[in-house]
């Protein structure tokens, strides 16, 4: 009779160690990156309680002597995106975990919410360790320090496209105005006067004034055009020498196509009025950092004021081929064991997810797998317990049977 007693106790027991798991999971349900755990129970030593026959003779009857919590194992499956907005946020779709260095040691992490500290390091913004960059042989740290802000750069090319129309009625200058960058990225006006050359076929005179009309690095300057309206060869571009108060000289070529070339500027008889425009121009000022966020495999890409962007270190991703040896220590992170060695790569290579910004990956806790685990592990539990109380009363009557007959 006591048996019975022994085995539901051990039931009861790991039934109170799958509710024990159970509640760290529901308890976990909105925790970023969270991996729920299972339970599973094993039956436990046999003895051979009696004997019966069979066609082979005869043969004991094993009696078991319940369950026993035999594993419990970590689920590793994906959970759902869910969009933050916050530029430095990041989850993984797929394989792989985020790298942290805290104290000198590795940690990992799904859970990639991530800020940049006062240093310019980017962090795990829960436990403050560094987050890792790979750069296809050694972990770095990754940091912002240098990159804060874009460095001024100075006009260098002036490009121009369209028509300066060489018909015999267009008799008027054509003015194209444009902005250009100094090299300490200050912005100035400059006014480029187009007019007909009458001692050369198909040249223009071309004069550099700044927004006070003044002449800028001499000239005026020649360009000339082929009988095909396409830019003669030693006369599609001019460089331009200026200076603008105290920043430093600097040289800017304006360039008028390839010679042979109708992609860039023309000159053909079309009309009284000239089109030139122009196409492009290089140079920025001064920026300041606007966005810091990831792309698909993992960079940093550094967005400035100025429309600069510039890609910066890759996020380091690590996976194990034994998920199951991960020692969770809170915080959202993982450590490996000595034994257990990391293999780092990049996101969207050798077996790695991609990297979702600006996103955080959900718990992958199912509320309703919970709910249905609760009841079922509810009733083992009553029932082990009645099992036990009816044990319990069937000791009571011998004891007072045996009693009854002294």
């Amino acid at each position: 009779m006591f048996k019975p007693i022994y085995t539901s106790t051990g039931a009861m027991l790991g039934f109170s160690s799958m509710l024990d798991v159970i509640s760290n999971n529901v308890s976990n349900m909105n925790t970023p990156g969270f991996k729920r755990s299972e339970v599973a129970f094993k039956d436990v030593f046999y003895n051979a309680g009696f004997a019966g026959h069979g066609y082979s003779g005869q043969r004991s009857i094993w009696v078991g002597s319940g369950n026993d919590v035999g594993s419990g194992q970590r689920v590793f499956t994906n959970g759902e995106m869910s969009p933050t907005g916050r530029d430095l946020d990041a989850a993984i779709s797929g394989n792989g975990f985020f790298v942290l260095r805290k104290n000198g040691e590795l940690f990992y992490t799904r859970a990639g919410q991530f800020e940049l500290s006062d240093e310019g390091y980017l962090i795990d913004s829960t436990t403050g360790g560094r987050v890792m960059a790979y750069n296809g042989s050694a972990l770095d740290d990754i940091s912002i320090a240098g990159l804060r802000t874009s460095a001024p750069k100075a006009t260098s090319r002036i490009a121009f496209e369209d028509n300066l129309s060489s018909s015999p009625s267009n008799t008027t200058p054509r003015t194209v105005t444009v902005q250009i960058h100094d090299p300490v990225g200050d912005l100035h006006t400059l006014n480029i006067t187009f007019t007909k050359n009458p001692m050369a076929m198909g040249g223009w005179l071309v004069e550099v004034a700044d927004s006070n009309g003044q002449p800028v690095g001499g000239g005026p300057f020649e360009i000339r055009f082929r009988p095909d309206g396409t830019p003669e060869a030693g006369f599609n571009s001019f460089d331009v020498n200026m200076r603008f108060g105290t920043a430093p000289p600097m040289t800017v070529t304006f360039f008028f196509g390839e010679p042979g070339s109708m992609l860039g500027a023309t000159s053909y008889a079309t009309g009284s009025t000239s089109t030139l425009r122009v196409a492009q121009v290089d140079g920025h000022a001064l920026g300041s950092l606007s966005e810091t966020t990831f792309d698909a495999s993992g960079k940093l890409t550094l967005t400035y004021s100025n429309g600069q962007t510039v890609t910066g270190p890759q996020l380091a991703l690590a996976d194990f081929f034994d998920r199951q040896s991960l020692q969770p220590v809170g915080d959202n992170l993982f450590r490996a064991p000595a034994n257990l060695s990391p293999r780092f790569a990049i996101a969207s290579s050798g077996g790695m997810g991609s990297v979702v910004a600006k996103n955080i990956e959900l718990s992958n806790v199912d509320l309703t797998a919970e709910f249905s685990d609760i009841i079922i592990n509810q009733r083992g539990f009553q029932a082990s317990s009645q099992l036990m109380n009816v044990a319990n009363q069937l000791l009571d009557t011998l004891i007072a049977d045996t009693s009854g007959g002294r």
